[in-house]
């Protein structure tokens, strides 16, 4: 089924981006709470590491909603989907169940006949 491929595919996508969220706010928290023990040099890498750190968290976030709002539509279409199947499914049930009745009153029409005509011939016999 070619929707819940497409539903595991994005849903695959979101998890990977909230683990790569996750890693980068660990990775600030982490820059954040060491202690400087350095030079003005090392304190403003540290202050750019962090710049950096907060941006790729900014841009992630923007990713994981955008995905997000994916991940919502494809199992909407994959509802739908599944709906529409299971519709068929009810559909080719009765059709099936007509089709039998249909099978069974034709059956039972030919064997009335055969025994409409076996008694005739009964009757037939003993004149």
């Amino acid at each position: 089924m070619l929707a819940l491929e497409e539903f595991a595919a994005v849903a695959q996508k979101v998890s990977t981006e909230r683990t790569t969220l996750q890693n980068l706010l660990r990775e600030l928290d982490y820059t954040r709470n060491i202690a400087y023990m350095g030079n003005l040099f090392e304190l403003k890498m540290k202050a750019s590491y962090s710049a950096v750190l907060q941006k790729q968290i900014e841009l992630s976030r923007l990713r994981l909603i955008k995905l997000e709002k994916e991940m919502e539509i494809k199992r909407l279409e994959l509802v739908e989907k599944m709906r529409d199947r299971q519709l068929l499914e009810n559909l080719k049930g009765k059709a099936w169940i007509k089709y039998k009745k249909e099978a069974e009153r034709e059956e039972q029409l030919f064997l009335d006949e055969i025994g409409v005509t076996h008694f005739s011939r009964k009757e037939g016999e003993s004149l």
